[in-house]
């Protein structure tokens, strides 16, 4: 079968010697329909994150049909729907051990023994992938195949909200215009928040309008402290979420929150950062991370079905499978790029 492949860092391939997965009696064989590319792929790919043994088959955003099902499978979890040759799903790409002790509290997304698609599993950039058949969700009627790739991210996004804590009402800034950024501001607005986005591209800001938010800021040509305190009666705003994970934008998140309160880093820092603590300490202020997903697929899934996220709306654009290699480079390269997904078919 074909698969994107990482041969070491920064190389990728696309290559059709790769073998259909074998698949056990508690998983199911998927054939992808759509997979995104992913600030993580990228991470992935270029900066070393993940498996160090290669060739590795990435991507972990994907919309899917069920062609293979394990023997010991009978319905998805949490249901009693019969799982079906035929039926399309998305797939939880983390895959917890359920016996540590973040597991057997609840927390899979911070499993000590965690693998995941396209990080350390072999991933979905293939014809064919393997996964484990609790961690699929069949999707909606009102879910179409490019949306079921959307799932994942914007579970996350619903994560980054849920750990803000946010209520009703509350200044919320977000720290990064991209995919997620977007997502993120979307559940924000969704949850009744007053949301700021700071974003350096013009149509990124230009789109974070369109969706709603109520104002935005270019961190290159404006103050960005200066105009949080103006947009928020000179508090500072009640929520920051980043989203990026650079230093600078990092940084920056101690300086608009008000005092008392919320940080959430949600960007994966993959270089070291350099913080001044001492508003932290002196304003109260908390300062946590949200990682990954930790039981959103559904509500996510439901935010899509009521059209309260539009979740193409950050797309830029659908590439051939046949041009994957290309589509990651050029995201790597570029800041201006939007969300790409690959289309398998």
């Amino acid at each position: 079968m074909r698969a994107i492949q990482k041969l070491g860092t920064g190389k990728a391939q696309l290559t059709d010697k790769v073998p259909i997965p074998s698949y056990g009696p508690n998983d199911l064989l998927l054939k992808p329909l759509y997979s995104g590319i992913c600030t993580t792929d990228l991470h992935v790919l270029y900066h070393g994150m993940g498996r160090e043994e290669f060739p590795l088959t990435m991507g972990h955003e994907v919309s899917a049909i069920v062609v293979g099902i394990g023997n010991n499978v009978d319905t998805y979890v949490g249901s009693d729907r019969k799982i079906k040759v035929g039926d399309r799903v998305t797939v939880e790409p983390l895959f917890p051990c359920e016996k540590c002790d973040p597991c057997l509290q609840g927390k899979m997304n911070l499993c000590s023994n965690m693998s995941h698609l396209g990080i350390f599993d072999e991933g979905a950039y293939a014809d064919y992938v393997r996964v484990p058949s609790h961690r699929t969700h069949r999707l909606p009627d009102g879910v179409s195949d490019l949306a079921g790739t959307f799932i994942e991210p914007l579970s996350c996004a619903i994560n980054f909200i849920d750990k803000s804590q946010m209520k009703p009402g509350n200044f919320v800034v977000i720290l990064g215009g991209g995919s997620i950024g977007q997502l993120a501001l979307q559940v924000a607005l969704a949850s009744g928040g007053k949301v700021i986005l700071s974003e350096p591209v013009a149509k990124k800001r230009e789109l974070a309008l369109k969706l709603g938010a109520h104002a935005v800021i270019d961190p290159i040509n404006d103050n960005l402290i200066e105009r949080v305190k103006d947009l928020t009666d000179n508090k500072g705003a009640d929520i920051i979420i980043e989203c990026v994970g650079v230093p600078a934008t990092v940084s920056q998140m101690l300086k608009i929150v008000k005092r008392g309160g919320r940080c959430v880093l949600a960007g994966a820092p993959v270089k070291p950062v350099e913080m001044d603590f001492l508003p932290l300490w002196y304003g109260e202020v908390e300062l946590v991370a949200a990682h990954a997903t930790a039981w959103q697929f559904p509500r996510a899934m439901t935010l899509i079905e009521l059209g309260l996220v539009d979740v193409e709306a950050a797309l830029e654009q659908i590439v051939p499978f046949t041009e994957a290699v290309r589509a990651l480079e050029e995201a790597y390269k570029s800041n201006e790029i939007g969300k790409m997904v690959i289309k398998h078919n």
